[in-house]
């Protein structure tokens, strides 16, 4: 499965998606499979439009945001939170999923956070860009697993919080920083739901 690849220069540089902007028959569906992988993938007329199928016109909606629990990795129990798994969509059309997907994981668990293993220089400034311009996200300070890396748990008594942090740790290797400075490290929360609501109220939610 390929790892984030959305184009995330369009997340900082462009206007968001919102979902009033779907094209007639386009909608998401949240779409869970075996092994806990949950999916929010655009669709046209009910078909799910995998990004790279060549079955839509160039900068129609397509694409997917896969998330999953991070204890259910074995990532420890971050907050009972997600985190992205893998991500592809069309240039412009990846914000409102990762939005919804924030949404879902608030409502369903404690919220999400980048994928644990790798994240690119664009994508950490999207998260970056969560941390600090998004008033209606709010974040929690996740911990680091103990006895990794050689360093001190910020909450060494509390395990609920403790999550893998390889990509702060890199993060910090490259920044000269404190691994809890990276905003990889947090979880984040959506204050509500506007996007799954506008979506039900224009039925264009299947889940």
């Amino acid at each position: 499965m390929k790892l984030l690849l959305e184009n995330w220069r369009g997340f900082l540089t462009e206007g968001m998606r919102t979902p009033d902007d779907l094209p007639e028959g386009f909608g998401i569906e949240v779409y869970k499979e075996q092994g806990g992988l949950i999916y929010f993938i655009y669709t046209k007329d009910g078909e799910r439009l995998w990004e790279g199928l060549n079955i839509h016109e160039s900068g129609m909606p397509s694409g997917y945001v896969a998330i999953t629990l991070g204890k259910a990795q074995n990532y420890g129990n971050c907050l009972d939170g997600y985190y992205v798994k893998a991500a592809e969509a069309e240039h412009g059309w990846g914000p409102m999923l990762y939005d919804l997907a924030m949404e879902w994981a608030t409502h369903h668990g404690g919220g999400l956070t980048s994928d644990r293993s790798s994240v690119s220089k664009d994508a950490h400034k999207v998260w970056q860009h969560y941390d600090k311009n998004r008033s209606d996200i709010e974040s929690a300070q996740l911990d680091i697993t103990p006895n990794t890396y050689g360093t001190t748990q910020l909450t060494p008594d509390d395990p609920s919080d403790d999550c893998g942090q390889h990509v702060s740790v890199a993060w910090t290797d490259y920044n000269k920083g404190e691994w809890s400075d990276a905003p990889t490290s947090r979880l984040f929360r959506s204050k509500g739901s506007p996007t799954m609501k506008r979506l039900l109220d224009m039925n264009r939610l299947k889940v």
